[in-house]
């Protein structure tokens, strides 16, 4: 459930048995929720304002912050590129989650996938989650990018009142 580097000519079994591939932030994030009860009441976008990551060759992990100040932020992702949106959109509103099932679950019940998960819990049902997408991206993208993300979020994320959303955001599309 993770991207993971590798060079071309590099073996693939061994690519694969490599444990320091397989600790992100995100799963070492997991890990920490699951016995840090300050950890747990975090969104992962504000981990590491009170913990740091530690990226050693052999070991990889989060520990409390004693000083300074570090802003978190998510990777964009864009809604056409599916499950990817939906788990970034749940690690965003779901605090302390211990693994990618338990952002699945709700309950106790599995759900298929992020995106129904993410329905499940009412994320998908206004129209908020397109407008937090679009205002994150006015940020950084200019008119032409925001012109083709409007058509993406029309095509893939059925908003409720997309005319609505179009008088909100015109001013930024040109």
């Amino acid at each position: 459930m993770q991207t993971v580097s590798f060079h071309p000519l590099e073996n693939l079994d061994n690519v694969l048995d490599d444990d320091t591939r397989k600790r992100t932030m995100l799963t070492a994030f997991f890990e920490r929720n699951l016995n840090d009860n300050f950890a747990k009441t975090l969104l992962y976008n504000q981990f590491p304002e009170h913990y740091v990551w530690h990226d050693r060759k052999k070991d990889k992990f989060w520990t409390p912050r004693e000083k300074g100040f570090a802003l978190g932020r998510l990777v964009y992702a864009n809604p056409s590129e599916g499950e990817r949106y939906y788990l970034r959109l749940l690690l965003a509103n779901v605090r302390g989650p211990t693994s990618f099932d338990d952002l699945k679950s709700i309950n106790g019940i599995m759900c298929t996938s992020f995106q129904d998960s993410a329905f499940r819990r009412g994320l998908l049902e206004a129209d908020d989650s397109i407008e937090q997408c679009l205002e994150e991206a006015s940020r950084y993208q200019k008119p032409g990018a925001l012109r083709r993300l409007f058509s993406t979020l029309l095509i893939y994320c059925h908003p409720k009142n997309p005319i609505l959303l179009w008088d909100k955001f015109y001013p930024l599309f040109s």
